[in-house]
């Protein structure tokens, strides 16, 4: 039998077979072909972001600008929004409730309060609240008031120690400013004594202790006068702004040193008394002057700085250069009957202005407080002041004692106990300090002098 070879498809099924074996092709002839790589679904997340800052929104971004983005994840924003943040706390305002031009001015004596450190809001809460109650201004002691870790108004020299009064302490004026603008801010003003008679003899006071020569707080020297005016007074009319109303008093329990001699204290009176008050009023500071005394050398005083030996100082029939503050009256019994009688037979000159002060109340045997009638009083137990009750009725016998009280009595201080010397600022009582100013306009005027918050 002869076999019919196809010489053609043997020749390339043998040459198919040899290149497959060279080239080892054979393993892949009926392998399936690997897929292509699957690429993933790119993934986006969907964040809250806030318009204005393009970050993630926060709890106090305004809805209208908020609003819903995708992302690709990992590309979203992490940070939350730094734009809008929490609102500061609502301050409270007081809208001022201005008193009649007859009524008393009301005045809160806190003398040190500048002097130490407080926390701002601390200041702040006590200020807000006497404004609240009516009160006109805060009264306190441009020279200081010494004790432990206290601001001074001067910088001590290292080697002897007294201070040296051609260094400011930049500190003390700063803490004064502070304390002027919360006033402001409340509708209260700043009332400044430029001297301390009480404390003049301390070793930290630096008109006794210090490297310039200076004597004392009544040392009326002609070059001592020009320190008086252009370096003392002037640096406080730099701070305080008489042109809102504070008001610069020429002292605080003035008691001349050598009263009894008239030669002596007539010099004085003159160059010192009436120098300084002319310097005040030129210099734009409004009448009165105050200033608070022992009776001989106040009374006399008042006499240089009203009008009475200088008439052209004051022409007027009522003489308002000058008012006598008249201190550590807490009680009616406490109003010294013994004063001087002036020419028409009473107690009080009826042409000059005064002003009531329970200052110094309770310091003395003669003017201690019954415990029955007592407000509060500083943890040493002395001093303390009169209750809300007895200090309406002492104001109440105060006016009385003038011919013209509402025209003679330019303001009305208190003094509160609870907050002198080295007392924490805190220890401030409503009910007992901050209460009177309101309840005596409306006992004895019927006049609701309290300012609203809005």
């Amino acid at each position: 039998m002869r076999i019919r070879i196809n010489f053609r498809k043997f020749l390339c099924r043998f040459i198919k077979g040899f290149l497959y074996k060279i080239f080892d092709c054979k393993r892949y002839e009926n392998k399936p072909e690997m897929p292509e790589p699957e690429t993933p679904e790119p993934k986006y997340v969907e964040v809250k972001v806030c318009i204005d800052s393009g970050m993630l929104a926060g709890n106090y971004c305004p809805i209208s600008q908020i609003e819903k983005r995708k992302f690709l994840a990992g590309e979203e924003p992490t940070e939350v929004c730094n734009i809008h943040k929490k609102p500061e706390p609502k301050i409270k305002r007081l809208k001022d409730n201005p008193k009649p031009d007859w009524m008393p001015r009301m005045i809160c004596a806190i003398l040190g309060i500048h002097t130490k450190k407080f926390d701002s809001k601390e200041i702040e809460d006590v200020i807000f609240m006497l404004a609240q109650y009516g009160v006109d201004y805060l009264r306190i002691f441009l020279p200081g008031w010494g004790g432990k870790d206290r601001l001074l108004p001067f910088k001590k020299d290292s080697e002897s120690g007294k201070f040296n009064l051609n260094r400011p302490n930049q500190e003390y004026d700063l803490a004064i400013k502070e304390l002027r603008d919360i006033c402001h801010k409340h509708h209260i003003k700043l009332y400044g004594d430029l001297f301390d008679q009480c404390q003049y003899t301390q070793s930290w006071n630096a008109f006794r202790n210090n490297t310039n020569g200076i004597r004392n707080i009544y040392d009326y020297r002609p070059e001592v006068i020009e320190f008086w005016k252009h370096e003392w007074i002037d640096r406080w009319l730099k701070i305080l702004d008489v042109k809102k109303g504070d008001i610069i008093g020429l002292g605080n329990e003035l008691r001349f040193p050598y009263e009894k001699n008239e030669a002596l204290f007539n010099e004085w009176a003159e160059k010192w008394g009436v120098g300084l008050t002319k310097h005040l009023l030129e210099r734009g500071v409004k009448k009165p002057i105050y200033f608070s005394g022992s009776k001989e050398t106040a009374h006399k005083l008042h006499g240089f700085i009203s009008g009475e030996v200088h008439p052209e100082l004051d022409t007027r029939h009522f003489y308002m250069l000058s008012c006598w503050q008249i201190h550590g009256v807490g009680l009616p019994e406490h109003l010294d009957i013994e004063f001087p009688p002036d020419e028409h037979g009473k107690r009080f000159s009826i042409k000059r202005y005064y002003a009531y002060s329970d200052d110094g109340v309770g310091c003395c045997g003669w003017n201690k407080i019954p415990e029955n009638k007592r407000g509060l009083c500083p943890p040493s137990g002395t001093c303390c002041s009169a209750n809300t009750k007895w200090r309406i009725e002492t104001v109440k016998y105060f006016l009385s004692t003038f011919k013209n009280p509402l025209k003679q009595v330019h303001s009305i201080e208190f003094l509160p106990r609870e907050v002198v010397g080295d007392e924490h600022i805190t220890n401030f009582n409503v009910k007992v300090s901050a209460y009177i100013y309101s309840a005596l306009a409306k006992k004895l005027w019927g006049i609701d002098i309290k300012r609203p918050i809005v």
